[in-house]
């Protein structure tokens, strides 16, 4: 009985999760240039903290590969570097919070996140409607050779477009500094 208590006193709250919200707003939106355009979900699927793990992991890379090779890199290699460094746990993140929403996990994950970095990859190739139609032909193929249901592989796009141009926009111009021993002493 006090469990029954305890359920109904909880379902009656509402709690509403940001992610929740974006995910579903994604499911619903149609693929097109104007969508791709609006950023707006991405900040709600990626809180603070997934920000904060995401850049930590970033700079124990960049750190790792700036031990690895050492040093007499001009500032422009350091930032192309730490962006990509920053681009890959970011979507690392923005996979992790999509697919642990839906339940997915294991080896399934792998046949979302293929499409994912595939568009990340065909985004900074193309732009405008070639990249609108190479994006619809990634989710055809994915769908057919995976079994994966399209709308889904959609909102994997959408989040993915949608976190790219965010991310262009925030962290391009980000360079993890270096002090002359080679230890990485955080970002610019």
């Amino acid at each position: 009985m006090f469990f029954t208590v305890i359920k109904l006193v909880m379902g009656s709250m509402k709690r509403v999760n940001p992610a929740l919200e974006a995910l579903e707003y994604l499911e619903n939106a149609d693929l097109t240039l104007e969508e791709i355009v609006k950023e707006e979900p991405v900040q709600k699927l990626l809180d603070p903290f997934a920000r904060s793990r995401a850049l930590r992991r970033a700079e124990a890379r960049f750190s790792k590969w700036f031990s690895k090779r050492g040093g007499g890199y001009d500032e422009k290699v350091l930032r192309k570097v730490s962006y990509g460094f920053i681009r890959k746990a970011m979507l690392e993140e923005l996979y992790r919070e999509i697919l642990g929403n839906w339940g997915i996990v294991g080896a399934k994950t792998v046949d979302y996140t293929s499409l994912g970095y595939k568009v990340s990859k065909e985004y900074h190739r193309t732009r405008g409607n070639a990249l609108l139609k190479v994006v619809k032909d990634l989710i055809q193929f994915h769908s057919i050779r995976f079994g994966v249901e399209k709308n889904m592989l959609k909102v994997i796009a959408l989040a993915t477009v949608k976190l790219e141009r965010w991310l262009e926009r925030e962290y391009s111009d980000v360079v993890f500094r270096v002090s002359k021993e080679g230890q990485v002493l955080g970002s610019d």
